[in-house]
């Protein structure tokens, strides 16, 4: 989910295609994927994830007259670096987190449900919503059904 997330965030949460292929363990288990997902203005989201790899789970972003690269976990990523077409560093943001990262999510949980709102205006239903269409298109793809779906 936070790959896909991330990845709409950038581009939009309607991609006009998606293309996706899983591995699963002999348990069932959905254990790597990779997966596009394709934009009418012509950009694409190449992702992957995995339990049976170790990955530092980098993020590049690449666009005509360079990218950004978030090394190690985009997630809870503490710098990022704006690199020209020759991969020279141009600007370094260094941000450090508080604890690991995923304390922000709390907190806006809590702000919102102290405010008394229902969804967060950062994150609105609508675009978990979107996340979740993907989701279940991938899912579809690789043949994978939760048993409350047969």
């Amino acid at each position: 989910v936070y790959p896909i997330t991330y990845a709409c965030s950038l581009l939009g949460h309607h991609p006009t295609e998606i293309l996706s292929t899983a591995d699963f363990a002999h348990t069932g288990v959905d254990i790597n994927n990779s997966i596009i997902l394709k934009y009418e203005n012509g950009s694409y989201a190449a992702i992957s994830s995995g339990f049976n790899v170790h990955q530092q789970n980098p993020a590049v972003i690449v666009g005509t007259k360079g990218k950004i690269t978030i090394d190690h976990n985009f997630l809870c990523a503490e710098s990022a670096q704006l690199r020209d077409l020759n991969n020279e560093i141009i600007q370094q943001v260094h941000y450090p987190f508080e604890k690991n990262g995923y304390e922000y999510e709390g907190m806006e949980a809590t702000r919102c449900l102290q405010a008394g709102l229902k969804e967060s205006p950062w994150i609105p239903l609508e675009h978990t919503q979107a996340v979740m269409e993907i989701m279940d298109t991938c899912r579809k793809q690789w043949g994978f059904a939760y048993t409350f779906e047969k």
